[in-house]
């Protein structure tokens, strides 16, 4: 279709674009402008929108020329579809972000605006604002990548101080234990099983505080704290035979590397505290958003012997204090309420965003 008669077709089909300082304006307005019919049908492009569609929409479904898609939907042309909820309801919808398909068949991540212009005697209009936002998504992956470039050397840090206070400790315990053993049988005195006992729990924790470590170091973050913590579980689940129950509101898949793995680290931490300290048989996991979506609830209870809140830890657990701290990296807090013989409850309210 030539562009005289897309010109032609524009003021015959939308009198409201019979003003020409109004279609000066429009045709070269920086946002790409789409018109769509009640029917969702391409009535009218701006210059931007035929750079980025082409010249020949007219008269086209918006979703078979688009192709509107999101993170969550392949196709929102009927189920979800923006447009139709504001010519339903007549109210504007703003910065919505999706995906469309340029003139040369290109994924392009636009921010869109739906208003709704009504007509006198005549069925609505629809008019969908489009910017290109793929600069914008460089810029915010380019930032991703050097905020998960500083957090990988934070948890390396981390990591080098927790096996320093937990595992480096372990073994010099046993080193000391052994060698006082190897005194004991020079001299003929006997050796307790209480001692070797004592030995190889120390063993057990330090292997198992070192396969952790291994764990994380290999562990591939996605942007997807549900899938994490389900893995997270079944795992703890496979390993102790305690049976945890996990309540997870939907989440966006693409939040923060760090921030997933932060909570996902609580998570698991939690899990360990519990596997060693609480002889527990349940867990109950409850991770929701608050209503205006900006706070992650994050609670994980347990039916254990609990113990008194406020008293030092035993030498050697760190847990408690790790979890804190990542909780506080984060801008959230964290409280604990425990009980002798009544389980403990641990709540974290985290900025999500």
């Amino acid at each position: 279709m030539q562009s005289s008669e897309v010109t032609d077709y524009r003021q015959a089909s939308s009198p409201f674009l019979d003003i020409p300082v109004l279609q000066s304006v429009l045709d070269n307005a920086v946002d790409g402008l789409i018109v769509l019919s009640a029917e969702r049908n391409v009535v009218y492009v701006n210059h931007t929108a035929s750079r980025m569609i082409g010249d020949d929409a007219i008269g086209i479904h918006c979703g078979t020329l688009l192709h509107c898609h999101d993170a969550d939907h392949s196709s929102l042309r009927f189920d979800g579809c923006y447009g139709q909820c504001v010519l339903a309801s007549g109210r504007p919808l703003t910065n919505i972000e999706m995906n469309i398909k340029n003139i040369d068949g290109e994924t392009v991540p636009v921010e869109v605006t739906y208003s709704y212009i009504p007509v006198p005697k005549r069925s609505p209009y629809l008019l969908m604002s489009l910017r290109d936002i793929t600069d914008k998504k460089q810029a915010e992956r380019a930032r991703r990548q050097k905020e998960e470039l500083r957090y990988t050397l934070q948890e390396r840090e981390r990591l080098a101080r927790d096996l320093h206070d937990g595992v480096v400790q372990d073994i010099a315990f046993v080193n000391m234990q052994v060698k006082l053993l190897l005194e004991d049988l020079e001299s003929n005195r006997p050796v307790s099983t209480e001692q070797l006992t004592k030995i190889s729990h120390v063993l057990d924790n330090g292997y198992g505080e070192l396969r952790t470590a291994i764990r994380d170091l290999s562990l591939g973050i996605s942007g997807n704290l549900k899938h994490h913590l389900s893995q997270s579980v079944l795992e703890f689940q496979t390993r102790t035979n305690i049976d945890v129950v996990l309540d997870c509101d939907p989440l966006p898949t693409d939040l923060e590397i760090s921030f997933v793995h932060q909570v996902t680290k609580i998570v698991q931490e939690a899990l360990t505290n519990i596997r060693k300290h609480a002889e527990a048989t349940h867990v109950q996991i409850a991770v929701k958003r608050s209503t205006d979506n900006h706070t992650l609830h994050l609670d994980v209870v347990d039916n254990g012997i609990g113990f008194v809140t406020g008293e030092s830890q035993p030498s050697g657990h760190y847990g408690m204090k790790t979890m804190c701290e990542r909780c506080e990296l984060l801008g959230g807090n964290m409280t604990v309420r425990s009980r002798l013989h009544e389980g403990t409850h641990i709540h974290c309210d985290i900025p999500l965003g």
